[in-house]
């Protein structure tokens, strides 16, 4: 069996000795403002120990900010009352540096009602049904994360594993039999890197369900993988050639072909409506662009009369219910300052972007914005991912003020230079603009044209930066 990687035993053995505070922290600080408001006022109307008040109205940014006194969402007269073995409220998360809670469980627990699943959902549903190896868990997440709208990796298992070595480290068997797990999820072709392998597994699929003859399945299997073009240009003669000369059984496996689905997740829902509230919003004065909270995005709690200084065991139900309270008031006290203090650092250091457009922005890494705040990276990731700040010129994802440094690229005598992601963007944009309707350029297909024009570049960079455009994926621009 293939020994585990001293980093991924590191980030197990993280995982499981996490506190049950601690993981509840993370899940709060992971919702987005309205997941957080929904899970808030769920929570308020189960537990008789928690006071709702309405969240005031947001000013807007170019306004001068109302007064909110009333409307804090921890009153400092609760302070004496929360969790004491915890230190300062911003160091909660500081012992935990893994990418997940102990179980893996962080969905909140609002579900988004009547909302199809997404291929993602059913895929990371399906892993938690099954036992497996943490670390081979842990990859096949990883590689659910990477695949395109259609249900494809974007390139063979060895570069995939190569483009995630920053994030898990994982030996080749450990990657070769993660892939191999994920092939045999529903719907059959998933995590398969061409229309043609994700073919030859749903005929193989068939094939074990006990649906299709294995020797026609076989001779399907075998056209795909090596007359992929007799097949387009209908060179029968060739393809029968292929078959040993046996009509009956290639117009068999022709047949099968016809029933398979070269987009194995074209009946998922890639697209979820999400309904924004900004986290932040961001202002002017004096010449200098601030963060602070939006009010009308901090639940307004706090414990009810009843409960304060009160002391009863945590096992009766009144206890539990006292327990809940102070740990949702905890939590969400710890998002607040974890949030803001993020958000202060970036904006801090991308001035510019807020009076010059994205154009302006400078790199800025999560790495370097959690060695100055004093937190973990994936803290810090999990800080600005799904959280918006409003500014004059719109509302912004907050992770959108973060860049990796400009890329190497290299011209057409060989020469490299550094390029700025302003002109990376740019250049996807103009590649998109250029597109034919009837043939929708891909994430992967920008990148292999940006490679092709010397940037060093992955599919996940390209696919961020068509997202900054405000351009939507192939498949939504009508692609086929």
């Amino acid at each position: 069996m293939p020994s585990l990687s001293v980093g991924s035993a590191q980030v197990l053995q993280q995982q499981q000795t996490i506190a049950p505070q601690q993981q509840y922290a993370l899940r709060i600080l992971r919702m987005s403002a309205q997941e957080l408001l929904d899970e808030a006022e769920l929570t308020a109307e189960e537990n008789p120990l928690l006071e709702t008040e309405p969240a005031p109205e947001q000013d807007a940014p170019g306004a001068e900010p109302a007064l909110h006194e009333e409307a804090e969402t921890v009153r400092a007269e609760d302070q004496d009352h929360l969790p004491e073995d915890h230190g300062p409220l911003e160091n909660v998360y500081t012992s935990w540096t893994g990418s997940g809670s102990a179980d893996g469980d962080e969905t909140p627990a609002v579900e988004r009602v009547a909302a199809a699943p997404t291929l993602r959902e059913s895929l990371l549903a399906e892993l938690g049904s099954l036992e497996t190896r943490p670390v081979i868990r842990e990859l096949v997440t990883c590689l659910i994360e990477e695949l395109d709208d259609s249900g494809y990796l974007p390139g063979s298992i060895a570069e995939v594993a190569e483009s995630l070595s920053s994030i898990v480290t994982a030996s080749d068997a450990d990657w070769a039999e993660a892939l191999a797990l994920l092939q045999t999820f529903d719907p059959p072709g998933v995590g398969a890197t061409s229309p043609a392998e994700g073919l030859a597994l749903q005929a193989r699929r068939r094939v074990a369900d006990g649906t299709a003859d294995a020797a026609t399945a076989e001779l399907l299997v075998e056209l795909l993988t090596n007359h992929l073009k007799q097949i387009a240009s209908g060179d029968r003669k060739s393809l029968l050639a292929a078959a040993r000369g046996d009509e009956k059984r290639l117009d068999a496996a022709l047949a099968m072909l016809r029933t398979l689905n070269p987009h194995p997740a074209s009946n998922y829902s890639s697209e979820v409506t999400q309904y924004i509230v900004a986290d932040i919003i961001v202002r002017e004065r004096e010449g200098v662009w601030t963060a602070e909270l939006n009010p009308s995005a901090q639940p307004g709690l706090r414990l009810s009369s009843v409960a304060q200084g009160m002391a009863v065991d945590e096992s009766t139900p009144f206890g539990r219910y006292l327990a809940e309270a102070k740990r949702l008031i905890s939590g969400i006290e710890a998002r607040r300052t974890t949030l803001l203090r993020t958000a202060e650092f970036a904006v801090a250091r991308q001035q510019e972007f807020f009076t010059k457009g994205r154009a302006a922005l400078i790199p800025l890494t999560i790495g370097e914005a959690a060695g100055n705040l004093g937190l973990s990276d994936s803290t810090v990731s999990r800080a600005v991912s799904g959280k918006y700040f409003q500014c004059p010129s719109g509302t912004f994802e907050l992770r959108s003020l973060f860049l990796l440094p400009s890329v190497q690229a290299t011209d057409a005598e060989g020469m490299s230079a550094l390029v700025t992601p302003a002109r990376i963007r740019a250049r996807i944009a103009e590649l998109i603009a250029a597109e034919s309707p009837d043939h929708r350029l891909s994430d992967q297909a920008i990148t292999d044209r940006l490679r092709d024009e010397g940037f060093d570049i992955m599919r996940r960079t390209v696919a961020k930066y068509r997202d900054l455009e405000g351009i939507p994926s192939a498949r939504l621009r009508g692609g086929r």
